[in-house]
């Protein structure tokens, strides 16, 4: 039934309030569907991945950007792509003497909002380092944390983000720098789903001038999530947008390809996205076997009518032959 699933229709896609770079490609894959004419995708801005898992289960979205690097209970969701790799980033102000994650100890760190991926992975990475004395996490939005980091009502900020557009701004004025976390590779194998990579130098600040050297930090993936029932068709024409040029490009994911996104551990692939990956992969020993064995049917069946049909045109002959005889 769900191959045979309406190919047209509305359908919508959880992004975040938070993510600019989640609403970039909701609105990019609403507008290559609708060129395309038959699916329209409605993007709904929610608190974040942990919301937007929730709204997947209970049926109020049918796709969803999902961040990876927390666990949750996967009945029912599927995973259509790997899309996209957010790194971790600490921001303290120029002056501060917090150079390490490992510094961050009695500190007051804006953590981002209750919901968001964000908030989740902070809260495992401080659990892991058992920071003595313990640290302080306030709820800060992208929009305020500039304001607070610099009036000292917090000491450090940690979000997790894109390599773009997200923190340009933040570290545009040269009030703010960004420390790394040295121990970055110990962590990724404390916690799940978690990669040890690095802040390229120079990707931020005037004249690309900021971080001066590359950062060790912590990088989690984007998925895009879509529930188990929704219709073959439709995940298909979504998985083909998804990997149209027009879509990278204006949603600045350049990296995104059809390899990049099949390699993801953290769900099962919807079946209509697997059946895309796997077109033009070669036959498995498995599936020659399965092949082999019904073109072995198909041949014994289309023999075994060849001589059914010399039989009973013989028998025609013959019973035609004793007629005239009888005659």
């Amino acid at each position: 039934l769900a191959a045979c699933g309406d190919r047209t229709g509305t359908y919508t896609l959880g992004t975040s309030e938070q993510e600019q770079g989640y609403r970039d490609l909701g609105k990019a894959l609403d507008s290559e569907l609708r060129r395309r004419g038959k699916v329209m995708l409605k993007t709904i801005e929610t608190n974040g991945s942990l919301d937007n898992v929730k709204r997947l289960k209970n049926g109020e979205l049918d796709f969803a950007l999902v961040q990876g690097g927390f666990e949750f209970d996967d009945t029912g969701l599927r995973m259509l792509a790997a899309v996209d790799t957010e790194h971790l980033h600490i921001l303290v102000p120029v002056s501060s003497d917090i150079n390490d994650l490992s510094d961050l100890a009695g500190k007051r760190i804006a953590a981002g909002i209750a919901g968001t991926g964000s908030r989740r992975l902070t809260e495992s990475i401080v659990e892991a380092a058992s920071y003595d004395p313990p640290v302080e996490l306030i709820a800060t939005t992208r929009e305020t944390v500039a304001s607070e980091l610099n009036s000292g009502e917090v000491d450090a900020a940690m979000f997790v983000s894109d390599l773009r557009r997200e923190l340009k701004p933040l570290l545009a004025d040269g009030q703010l720098r960004l420390v790394g976390v040295r121990s970055a590779i110990a962590l990724s194998q404390l916690l799940f789903d978690v990669d040890a990579t690095e802040i390229p130098s120079g990707i931020y600040g005037r004249n690309l001038s900021l971080p001066d050297t590359a950062l060790p930090t912590l990088s989690v993936q984007t998925n895009l999530v879509v529930r188990a029932d929704v219709p073959n068709n439709i995940v298909k024409q979504v998985i083909e947008a998804l990997y149209n040029f027009r879509v990278r490009h204006d949603a600045w994911l350049p990296d995104l390809t059809e390899e990049s996104g099949r390699n993801s551990p953290d769900l099962m692939l919807h079946p209509a996205a697997e059946a895309y990956y796997r077109r033009n992969d070669p036959l498995t020993s498995d599936q020659f076997e399965i092949a082999a064995f019904f073109l072995a049917a198909l041949i014994a069946l289309v023999s075994a009518a060849r001589v059914f049909c010399r039989w009973y045109r013989i028998r025609i002959t013959n019973d035609k032959r004793t007629n005239s005889e009888s005659d």
